[in-house]
């Protein structure tokens, strides 16, 4: 069985010409569906701005890399920036006005630093470092370790007195005389005399 007008090629002519503008609609849409997908792209260029860098480094030498580092901007308690230092323990931000600017690294092991930089209104709009207040590190890595070991001794020292103390106060409590002959405050002299 034959279907109307499929020997007549006028009839096919026709249908391809009423399916053409169809498809140049449907082209013309994928164009610009995928133009407006591509349309967030990206760009970078290199600008001429002076830059403030910081190099921060633990009190034995070595280097503070790839720790967090904060920035925060005059006036302003939202980081101006957030990064972290590279591999040399420098980090660097380019401030964008004169005032006191704060930057602060820190690693997962708990060392924290930072300073203050004064920054200066310069010719043109460049900005100049004027100052840089570095908060003070306290006692040298030598002196803390000595007041720690210290401080060891010393809390050794009082519970091991506490525990003497204790036990002498026990056995005078039982009507016994210390091992060692001595006498707790306002005991009075041993005896002499045995168990």
């Amino acid at each position: 069985m034959k279907r109307p007008g499929t020997d007549n090629p006028r009839s096919a002519d026709k249908r391809l010409s009423a399916a053409i503008p169809g498809c140049l609609l449907a082209v013309v849409l994928l164009l610009c569906a995928a133009s407006s997908a591509t349309a967030h792209g990206t760009s970078a260029a290199t600008i001429d701005r002076r830059a403030v860098c910081v190099a921060f480094i633990y009190d034995d030498g070595e280097v503070m890399n790839y720790a967090k580092v904060t920035v925060s901007a005059p006036g302003s308690e939202t980081p101006f920036q957030s990064g972290a230092t590279d591999r040399n323990g420098v980090a660097c931000f380019a401030p964008d006005r004169a005032g006191a600017w704060r930057i602060s690294a820190g690693d997962a092991m708990g060392h924290l630093q930072g300073m203050v930089i004064e920054v200066a209104e310069g010719a043109e709009g460049a900005v100049t470092v004027a100052s840089v207040a570095q908060p003070d590190g306290g006692l040298p890595r030598s002196a803390r370790t000595l007041f720690g070991v210290g401080l060891i001794l010393a809390a050794t020292g009082s519970l091991a007195l506490f525990q003497a103390f204790r036990r002498e106060k026990k056995l005078f409590a039982k009507g016994r005389k210390p091992q060692n002959g001595t006498t707790l405050p306002g005991r009075g002299a041993p005896t002499g005399d045995g168990d």
